[in-house]
């Protein structure tokens, strides 16, 4: 039953939170005593009124007190824990570099993170904008590309009232622009709908009408292209040209931010290709192609709708392979492996592997904190007995504790900012970002107590054994305590430094698969020679003489072949409309379409298996030979039959098979090899020179007079065809090199905390190992004592890394058709760099202990 002689609760209890200090037992029962004194002079109501009055009359200046000693506190707090760093030099070192290590390395990828995480979200309609794309299935397998025929997004807009609108936009390429006088080389130049600025939110700064793209010479620019154009923002109504072609500016926008997917300088009307003989309303399985965007009514409709025009695509081409799917716009920069997509996107597993990584990291370095408090827990335990017989109470401990841990891990931030921006130029190098650290903070206040949070929540973490375990202890127990842990025998401590190589081990597994795996694909046969490959596919745009350009090139003897074709890495359009004799029409098939030239087999040296490449000397093949992959002969299932003289049909074109190519890749080893059929282009378009290693820029130097004398519109762009490869690998090397360095940390802190616990714990048995000594004791046995406790701990460590380390690389490797085997190879090494570690480490210094003079350790008691 309730005491009626007691003041309210509530009043109480906010005295006791409000009053600190020595008297604050005696400041909470002189309240009380006049609160009962009133209580039986004038009633309850009374008495609780003058109670709460008092506790509202009171509350600044003992909310001041409170303060004052609250920063007492803080001030004794910090005062303690420099002495116990100054005590524990090399404890409390090893704790404030490791920490720092971890936090610096966990902000760097968190901040990583958190800007690939918030691509394209900037977006008004964000939650409502979905990219279409196509699965394509082909006899059992199924390929996804980016892109969708061009007359697709009216159709949907159209057809489903649940699209509010719908745009195209495409990469139109990069010209030679003139504005204000002067020419600008290499400017993107997209084509978008008008359409596409309700869709997507950049914003304009000005505009020359309601009407974004009033006629197909319409051009909109960025603001840093029009200031680069006409050393102004507003720009509208003024003339670019391109292509011999006058565009006058309609409206200026802002930048795209560098979270955007989408990037440009410039953009015109999709209609615009119109204008160049495609035909914009046409359904054609290999036509003209773009990215299709949707903004939906509401968000809801999302599952509905996909499932809505997944086969909208054969109402117009009723045996296309074809189907149609969406992506959320806010998925689209991390979880696109599409064929035909746009470039720089990024790879959520990648970032939620390094945020993995980065946990780990700061996991040893806090896992160090606690394993050096729990191994100097002897000598605090005396100090939480003698201050517990004092009157010390259990939250008084916890907050010392806690409080010790804040500041160190306080001081360990500071440094790891410092770390955080030395590092930060190396790293924004790797990833090719931009980070800034209070860049972020000052456009986003919400980080800043996310940091503080971030900052409490690894001081609680570091400081959980002291505070919550010590602080437990009974006196007499806290003694006891002390003898235990200075035998040395702390399972507790053994299991976490198990955790911490067992981690380490696990990162070094992964670095040392991720290069492996990019070693496998830099070496590997892709079915022709990737070096010293040139390619000029700018002179699409132009008029030349193919022949008058292949000989003028060949004059030189360190240009050892000309051809002209698709690029190999590109793949080629998804070709349904084929057959061949006695094919079944049950049996469906899509093969990529592939144009080449003349001696493109030979120049790119690849292998014919059977029949022989296209020739001069045999007219038919421009219209009536195809030449087929390995992979296409095996998926026609034509038995053992040669496909060299089979009848062969694609389109309308009609001919035979003239020979079998050997299979050579055309995409990144994430996807297989597909089936691919071949025909001759007779276009001239897409030049590729096959260059010597010697006097290469010598040669490069003649390409480029040469090209400048032969076609002097030309702009002299090129690019050799190994960067084209190494730049479909871009996210990998990234990983590779940022693995790299977060394991070479990892070790770091790992032979830091053991370094640190072996110390201490050697230095808790001079004594015993001086005794040892004068009884006769040798070097090797004064070692084993020592190291082979925790030796036995490291190699525990092994049996739960080796198999988590498995199922990791395992399942990375599973996203590469073509990858390197699981075996030993991998985890062989690993084995040995961590005993390394360890035997280095301990080894060292416990050899320095096992061979002082015992008489040094045995003259003080």
């Amino acid at each position: 039953m309730k005491d009626k002689t007691t003041p309210p609760e509530g009043a109480k209890r906010i005295l006791r939170k409000i009053v600190l200090g020595k008297d604050r037992t005696a400041i909470i029962g002189d309240f009380e005593e006049c609160y009962r004194e009133k209580l039986n002079r004038k009633g309850r109501t009374e008495a609780a009124l003058w109670y709460w009055i008092q506790v509202f009359r009171s509350f600044p200046s003992l909310l001041i007190h409170a303060v004052v000693w609250t920063g007492l506190f803080f001030r004794n707090s910090v005062k303690i824990t420099i002495r116990h760093f100054k005590r524990e030099k090399t404890a409390s070192f090893i704790n404030t570099f490791g920490l720092a290590l971890g936090l610096a390395v966990c902000l760097i990828i968190s901040l990583w993170a958190y800007d690939e995480l918030i691509f394209d979200r900037f977006h008004e309609n964000a939650d409502r904008i979905y990219r279409v794309y196509k699965e394509v299935r082909n006899a059992g397998s199924q390929t996804f590309e980016a892109r969708t025929l061009v007359p697709a997004a009216a159709a949907l807009k159209s057809s489903f009232p649940e699209v509010e609108e719908a745009a195209r936009f495409y990469l139109f390429g990069s010209h030679k622009v003139r504005a204000g006088g002067a020419v600008f080389k290499g400017q993107r130049i997209n084509c978008a709908d008008a359409s596409f600025f309700d869709v997507f939110s950049f914003p304009f700064i000005s505009r020359s009408s309601y009407e974004v793209f009033p006629d197909v010479h319409s051009v909109v620019l960025t603001e840093k292209t029009s200031l680069r154009y006409f050393s102004q923002l507003n720009s509208v109504g003024e003339t670019i040209a391109f292509d011999d072609m006058d565009f006058k500016v309609t409206g200026v926008i802002r930048d795209p931010p560098r979270t955007s997917t989408l990037q440009f300088d410039l953009l015109i009307p999709f209609s615009f290709y119109g204008t160049r003989g495609y035909d914009l309303n046409r359904w054609q399985e290999y036509g003209l192609e773009c990215y299709t965007f949707l903004l939906l009514k509401n968000k809801s409709f999302h599952e509905e709708f996909a499932r809505k025009i997944e086969g909208f695509i054969r109402q117009y081409i009723p045996e296309t392979p074809s189907l149609l799917r969406l992506q959320p716009l806010t998925r689209m920069h991390l979880h696109s492996h599409f064929l035909f997509d746009m470039q720089g996107h990024g790879d959520a597993k990648n970032i939620y592997a390094f945020l993995g990584l980065g946990v780990f990291l700061l996991i040893i370095a806090c896992v160090n904190y606690i394993n050096l408090a729990s191994a100097l827990a002897g000598r605090r335990a005396r100090e939480v007995g003698v201050r517990k017989v004092i009157g010390a109470k259990k939250g008084e401990l916890i907050r010392q504790f806690l409080g010790e841990s804040l500041i160190l891990v306080m001081a360990a931030f500071g440094f790891a900012v410092a770390l955080f921006y030395l590092i930060l130029p190396s790293f924004n190098t790797f990833t090719g970002k931009k980070l800034d650290l209070f860049g972020l903070l000052s456009a986003r206040p919400i980080l800043v107590a996310v940091l503080f949070g971030f900052i409490l929540f690894t001081a609680l973490l570091s400081g959980s054994y002291p505070a919550f375990v010590l602080s437990r202890f009974e006196p007499v127990h806290s003694l006891r305590l002390q003898r235990e842990i200075r035998t040395g025998r702390s399972v507790f401590r053994r299991i976490l430094v198990a955790v911490q190589f067992g981690i380490t081990i696990v990162l070094i597994v992964g670095a040392l698969t991720i290069s492996r795996q990019i070693d496998f694909i830099n070496r590997k046969d892709l079915g022709y020679d990737r070096t010293h490959l040139m390619t000029l596919g700018a002179l699409s745009d132009l008029s030349y003489n193919y022949d008058t350009l292949k000989n003028g090139f060949l004059q030189n003897p360190s240009v050892l072949g000309v051809t002209y074709g698709s690029r190999p890495v590109w793949g080629g359009y998804n070709r349904t409309d084929i057959g061949w004799e006695a094919k079944d029409p049950a049996h469906q098939l899509a093969m990529h379409h592939f144009g080449i030239g003349y001696d493109y087999i030979e120049v790119m040296k690849m292998e014919m298996a059977e029949g022989r490449s296209f020739s001069r000397n045999f007219p038919s093949d421009i219209e009536h030979g195809f030449i087929l992959n390995e992979s296409a002969v095996r998926a026609m299932n034509i038995g053992e039959r040669s496909p060299v003289g089979l009848p062969f049909r694609m389109g309308g074109r009609e001919g035979t098979v003239i020979g079998v190519v050997r299979d050579f890749h055309c995409w990144s080893l994430h996807n297989p090899i597909e089936p691919q059929v071949i025909t001759l282009d007779t276009s001239g378009r897409g030049i590729f020179l096959r260059l010597s290693s010697e006097n290469l820029p010598q040669t490069i130097a003649f390409v480029e007079g040469y090209l400048k004398k032969t076609v002097p519109e030309f702009e002299f762009r090129y690019r050799f065809l190994d960067e084209d490869i190494s730049r479909m690998y871009e996210h990998e090397g990234r990983m590779r090199r940022v693995a790299g360095w977060l394991t070479f940390l990892a070790m770091v802190i790992a032979g830091l905390g053991l370094f640190g616990l072996i110390s201490y714990t050697t230095e808790q048995r001079k004594k015993e190992i001086g005794i040892r000594k004068v009884m006769g004791a040798r070097l090797p046995s004064i070692l084993a004592l020592l190291s082979l406790d925790l030796v036995r701990w490291i190699l525990a460590a092994h049996f739960f890394a080796l198999p988590v380390s498995y199922l990791l690389i395992r399942n990375w490797l599973n996203h590469f058709a073509y990858r390197i085997p699981v075996g030993l190879t991998l985890f062989l090494p690993a084995v040995v760099v961590s005993f390394l570690i360890a035997g280095l480490t301990v080894g060292y210094r416990t050899l320095s202990v096992a061979r002082a003079n015992p008489v040094d350790s045995l003259r003080d008691e």
